[in-house]
């Protein structure tokens, strides 16, 4: 089967068209969590993949939205621990296209000499693991 792909207005969502009719004319079924996905087994299985947070059947396509799982990690995981050293780092942005990560240091971050080293051994080592489009972090 060949799918094509389009992007949408929201940049987090995919739609996938696989020309063929997925819910049939006028029907649609919008499954905006894991949990309400139990009637449907390939929303189900889209939903066994992390990043998923929303899937969505229309007539002919079918749309997924991914979690903004970068942000998550960044809030969760490293401002954290770049707090105890009296710091901050704020998310900047997502290249999908060349899969670079932006962020800005501040407070005792920025300009500190071991932030090139936390930023590519450390940050970017764990966004790579976790969101395998991610290629590099860079400060900004």
């Amino acid at each position: 089967m060949f799918i094509q792909t389009e992007s949408t207005p929201n940049p987090a969502t995919l739609k996938f068209l696989p020309g063929r009719e997925v819910m049939g004319e006028g029907a649609v079924a919008d499954f905006p969590s894991a949990d309400q996905a139990g009637r449907s087994p390939l929303a189900k299985a889209l939903f066994a993949i992390p990043e998923v947070s929303r899937v969505f059947f229309g007539s002919d396509f079918i749309s997924v939205t991914k979690s903004e799982q970068i942000k998550e990690l960044i809030e969760t995981r490293v401002r954290p621990a770049v707090a105890q050293d009296g710091g901050d780092i704020i998310f900047k942005g997502f290249d999908g296209a060349s899969g670079v990560v932006s962020l800005h240091l501040q407070g005792s971050c920025a300009g500190c000499p071991s932030s090139t080293m936390t930023l590519k051994n450390g940050i970017e080592n764990m966004l790579r693991h976790y969101v395998p489009e991610v290629t590099a972090v860079e400060a900004v």
